[in-house]
């Protein structure tokens, strides 16, 4: 599985319900929430300076009804640390001089966009005034004991030949696709590579990407296994910034994937009970169907299904409703060899969903 791919597994899926302003240790967890960047990246840093990784961020409502920026750490058991954090405040659009070279200069001294969901879509309606609401985002950036210098570009989505066209000489100059940023005024690709990444080369036969904007769910997913039987395979998803099915980058590589279907979960899954969820997608796993990497958004989960494999996993949904508590009940989980998807915002309630393969 190549880096961006693990990357984005869980780019844009994590979520925790956010509180009033705290840390609060979760023996191996730490839930951290607050409104303001600031006060956020203060926390992330003591965190990661006590052996705290981030495994997920997202922004949700607390209960106070305000929104917020929240991050769940997972003590670092590989001993890798510490960790420290920056927490970048910007338009997300990165033809801006000012924006490109604050996120540059944090990503020359080692501060890396981390798999793991640590770029949190718009935060418009978390803490800027009302003039600024459309184009702002926050991006959780990390610097590990040993860290690598990188160095960030952008994409911006215009005429769809023209984009994905880029994106393939992005890939030829080295650079990794982390992700789709979505604002009300832009739809752009961000895209890392090492400072030291190899010079362009015309003989490159790599990925090639479509950028998949539809009107309908029904059509996109008609659409998306017509893709698929083409080669191409869901790299990222996001939400669109009002309504209407998911916005969808998809990349064929050309040395050949086996034969791919696509179908959509029929629910919103912070709308389902624990349970509920779980034995939903249970039924689904148990006919071969697996929750994609890089397909699960805050209102769309995506289900992918390889005919003849015999690997078959199985899901498992948490809440922090649960007793004895979300830490006690993900550390038993993960004993257990669960291993984390994504997480789901609920007014009073923050809810993981595990996988765990059972048969291979």
């Amino acid at each position: 599985m190549n880096l961006a791919r693990l990357l984005l597994s869980t780019l844009l899926a994590a979520a925790v319900v956010a509180t009033p302003a705290f840390a609060q240790d979760l023996a191996g967890f730490r839930l951290v929430s607050e409104r303001e960047p600031e006060r956020l990246e203060r926390r992330l840093r003591q965190a990661g300076n006590d052996g705290y990784r981030v495994l997920g961020t997202a922004r949700g409502v607390g209960v106070d009804g305000n929104m917020r920026i929240s991050a769940l750490l997972q003590r670092d058991a590989a001993g890798d640390g510490p960790y420290d954090y920056r927490v970048l405040a910007t338009s997300g659009n990165l033809n801006d001089e000012a924006e490109y070279r604050k996120l540059n200069d944090l990503g020359a001294d080692g501060f890396r966009i981390r798999a793991g969901g640590v770029l949190v879509r718009s935060v418009s309606d978390v803490w800027l005034p009302d003039d600024e609401y459309e184009d702002q985002m926050i991006l959780v950036l990390e610097r590990g004991a040993r860290p690598v210098g990188v160095r960030y570009e952008s994409e911006r989505y215009g005429v769809p030949e023209k984009f994905e066209r880029a994106l393939k000489q992005r890939r030829v100059d080295g650079f990794e696709i982390l992700g789709l940023w979505v604002t009300q005024r832009r739809l752009q690709a961000i895209l890392e590579a090492p400072l030291d990444a190899p010079a362009s080369s015309s003989t490159f036969k790599g990925e090639d990407y479509r950028m998949m904007i539809l009107p309908t769910r029904k059509y996109l997913k008609i659409k998306l296994n017509n893709m698929a039987g083409q080669g191409y395979r869901v790299l990222t998803t996001e939400d669109p910034p009002t309504t209407g099915p998911p916005l969808m980058l998809l990349e064929r590589n050309n040395e050949g994937t086996d034969k791919i279907e696509y179908r959509f979960f029929d629910e919103i899954p912070k709308k389902l009970h624990r349970d509920v969820l779980e034995q939903k997608l249970n039924k689904k796993a148990a006919k071969g169907w697996t929750v994609t990497l890089g397909g699960v958004t805050d209102n769309v989960v995506t289900l992918e299904h390889i005919p003849g494999s015999e690997t078959r996993v199985t899901y498992r949904a948490v809440s922090s409703s649960q007793k004895p508590g979300l830490s006690p009940v993900l550390e038993e989980a993960t004993a257990a060899g669960y291993e984390y998807v994504a997480m789901f915002v609920k007014p009073a309630e923050t809810m993981v969903l595990l996988e765990k393969v059972v048969s291979d």
